[in-house]
């Protein structure tokens, strides 16, 4: 290292003196800054119905298990391959309770019926013992449809019920002739509706699909009449009229 040459006066130095010292810069805090963010990660949106392969077909292969509390069905293609695995929880204890206190109320009308009966003209005995169980009846249904919980249909990937598919939501606890139900997908975002006749499933089960505008997408029924019958006589039959066929015509 060379070594300074010269006096060195006090205040004075020649290193100083040939280094220029730049001067801070001001901030203007009246000026607006532009903070650079860093980029947030994609979003995964969840797979839609219509995208999804596995509703890219025409023909579904059911088999309900039996023996269970919930209702339960596997599904899978025309080659054996596994689909879907569905289940309907059937909220046995809150609906088990539901029923009993619709026969508790029913049961009160009906030993409020027995009380006043006596003091009813007898001209008029029948009619108000006739008219009396009937409103009893009612009582129980309605106490019944109104404790009761709505049994909604969930579709899983497979077995583990990891990943769930599709959910399908009753609309209402009572309908008398026709049933409608809400199609949601894995997000809870409505997809379509579903909507069925229990006078038509008395022989054939059927389903309506629609769109949210009410546009009729297709139609899913049993493809064997003959089967569904036998269904429906025998619970427990073969291995043959155990699983269901459902074909959906586009």
């Amino acid at each position: 290292m060379p070594y300074l040459q010269g006096p060195i006066v006090v205040g004075q130095s020649p290193v100083l003196d040939a280094v220029t010292i730049p001067a801070a810069p001001t901030l203007d805090f009246t000026q607006p800054t532009v903070e650079r963010m860093a980029p947030e990660p994609p979003r995964v949106k969840p797979s839609s119905p219509a995208s999804d392969p596995t509703f890219s077909r025409d023909i579904f292969l059911l088999r309900q298990k039996h023996l269970a509390i919930n209702e339960k069905y596997a599904v899978w293609d025309e080659n054996g391959s596994d689909l879907l695995f569905i289940e309907r929880p059937a909220h046995l204890l809150r609906n088990l309770l539901a029923l009993f206190g619709g026969l508790t109320a029913g049961g009160a009308m009906f030993v409020l019926l027995g009380f006043t009966f006596q003091s009813m003209p007898q001209a008029v005995q029948v009619g108000y013992l006739l008219f009396g169980s009937l409103i009893a009846v009612i009582v129980i249904i309605a106490v019944y449809v109104r404790l009761e919980q709505k049994r909604h249909v969930e579709f899983y990937r497979d077995e583990s019920r990891s990943t769930k598919v599709l959910r399908v939501i009753q609309d209402k606890k009572f309908e008398i002739i026709t049933a409608t139900f809400t199609v949601t997908d894995a997000a809870g975002k409505a997809v379509g509706t579903f909507r069925k006749n229990y006078l038509y499933d008395l022989l054939r089960k059927k389903w309506e699909c629609r769109d949210l505008h009410g546009n009729l997408l297709f139609i899913a029924r049993e493809d064997s009449i003959i089967k569904s019958l036998l269904r429906r006589l025998l619970a427990h039959c073969s291995a043959y009229c155990a699983s269901t066929s459902f074909s959906a015509n586009r």
